[in-house]
């Protein structure tokens, strides 16, 4: 019998996912609610009131403008401003600035500040969670969120509201990251698939509860301020939520770990292992930085591609959400779709991630979504909508599977940092989406999906080259990964077969 068990090896004696781990998981993932309301609620904050027709001529006998009134899709822009008017202009932002036709590329400028406040957070509240633990880190990034929330409904201009939306986007940025590694570490090897597709669930139904908010109340102040409620109500949650054991141990704090594995055991009805956990190290273990993780010559392989794979898919999830006003249709039905087709997308993940793994599901799943993107461009009317909906399938299961699949490339004492660090670059995604959708304004609608499509493509390709994880231990500690790849090592734990062995690049 060893002197000593890890982590992994108490879990499977306690239970790798019970009631104990079960109860934590639907409390932390619950945080994903409000950070999707805070994150899509622009969608129809800035809803297109020309296009809703929340707008009039001053004169019914302008043959002109009752021309562009009737048409099917209406544009004032060739129209005097003298003769027409907003008819319901506090519904949006939009109406009520005035951004309209040259002043447009300020609406995208928008979301685009919240996506610069999410790059800017991400590494931040990655590595301060590494620190001073997850926990401690989720309260402040809900309470700030909060307050950036309620802080935009009272906007005076242009550039507070972007500030605004910049500071809820860093603190938002916090609550992705954290909440991923919080839900996860305290779950055993056997059900992280399970666990990490479940995640994306909870995304979903915030994006179904920014839709149900967005019918019911207006003005658009009054929805800014009503989406940061949904971050209050989880700040009543949070003195039930437990630290995660593995960030007690690698911070050295042994005993508050074996505490916290305790009550797991209690809520599985199982009991703890006899042996002593093993010894991590002290508080400089958590030291590492992602300086030290590019000097690794196989994490920094990894690093670059899931960064890379990051950037892409960020940029087509939110492309796809901020693109919903070009489609034809009601706006509110294609949102509901877009993100209704998630959940047999999490279905389908939940299904193929843990018997053919990780890596090919999120390859098949970024080449689908290629695919109907590059589709797209050579379609119009109901047939694109259709294809955007199955589009956002695929990219779906890869933006879901990334937190996953990145979680598990990494040892623990980088694990926050380097998620943090990947959701920083490719939120960067989110900053360049609505610049592409408005450039498709200004030149042809094809085009976002061309430039979405193509660099889609050359994501799957690359991450062609990733090493399979499933099924393998969790690391802890750099020095646990080794320098060089083996033939032994491609599943990071031991061998694999044929194609599901370790990748082109011996990653």
């Amino acid at each position: 019998m060893d002197q000593y068990v890890t982590i992994d090896e108490a879990l499977i004696v306690i239970g790798e996912f019970g009631w104990g781990q079960v109860t934590q998981f639907v409390l932390v993932t619950a945080a994903w609610i409000p950070a999707a309301v805070q994150t899509l609620v622009t969608v129809f904050v800035a809803e297109d009131p020309v296009a809703r027709r929340w707008w009039a001529c001053v004169d019914s006998e302008d043959a002109l403008c009752a021309a562009a009134l009737a048409a099917p899709s209406p544009n004032v822009c060739g129209l005097p401003r003298a003769s027409w008017q907003w008819t319901h202009r506090h519904r949006s932002v939009i109406s009520e600035l005035d951004l309209i036709c040259k002043s447009g590329w300020e609406v995208q400028a928008i979301n685009s500040s919240y996506f610069v406040g999410f790059t800017l957070g991400a590494c931040l509240w990655g590595a301060l969670s590494d620190r001073i633990g997850r926990r401690k880190c989720l309260l402040a990034t809900l309470a700030a969120s909060f307050l950036a929330g309620i802080a935009t409904s009272i906007s005076p201009d242009y550039w507070w509201l972007c500030m605004m939306r910049m500071l809820t986007g860093l603190a938002n940025s916090g609550i992705g990251i954290v909440t991923f590694v919080l839900a996860m570490e305290p779950i055993g090897v056997s059900k992280r698939g399970i666990a990490g597709v479940l995640q994306g669930i909870s995304f979903t139904f915030g994006a179904m509860l920014t839709v149900l908010l967005a019918w019911l109340v207006r003005p658009w102040r009054a929805l800014a301020a009503v989406s940061a409620a949904p971050q209050a109500a989880f700040m009543l949650l949070w003195p039930a939520i437990h630290e995660s054991p593995r960030w007690l141990l690698v911070a050295g704090r042994k005993g508050e770990a074996t505490a916290a594995l305790a009550a797991i055991a209690v809520g599985n009805k199982t009991k703890l292992p006899e042996q002593p956990l093993l010894d991590m190290g002290n508080s400089t273990a958590v030291r590492v930085s992602l300086f030290d993780v590019m000097k690794h010559p196989r994490l920094r392989t990894r690093l670059l591609i899931m960064t890379y794979a990051w950037l892409v898919a960020s940029m087509a999830y939110y492309g796809a959400a901020f693109g919903m006003g070009s489609l034809a249709g009601n706006i509110y039905l294609n949102f509901l779709l877009t993100y209704v087709i998630e959940l047999p997308a999490y279905a389908l993940s939940l299904l193929l991630i843990d018997r053919i793994g990780r890596r090919p599901v999120f390859v098949w799943a970024l080449s689908e979504c290629a695919v109907c993107s590059l589709t797209c461009a050579f379609t119009s009317g109901w047939l694109r909508r259709g294809l955007a909906v199955t589009g956002k399938f695929g990219i779906a299961i890869s933006f879901n599977i990334a937190y996953l699949y990145t979680g598990e490339l990494f040892p623990t004492s980088v694990r926050n940092t380097v998620l943090g660090f990947c959701s920083q670059i490719g939120h960067l995604g989110g900053i360049i989406a609505p610049a592409v959708i408005y450039l498709g304004a200004l030149t042809t609608t094809a085009l976002p999906y061309i430039i979405f499509g193509t660099f889609t493509l050359l994501t799957a390709l690359v991450a062609a080259m990733l090493p399979e994880t499933l099924g393998a231990a969790t690391l802890e500690t750099l020095q646990a990964v080794p320098l060089k790849a083996t033939p032994l090592d491609a599943r990071l734990d031991g061998p694999r077969r044929g194609w599901q062995g370790g990748g082109f690049l011996g990653s």
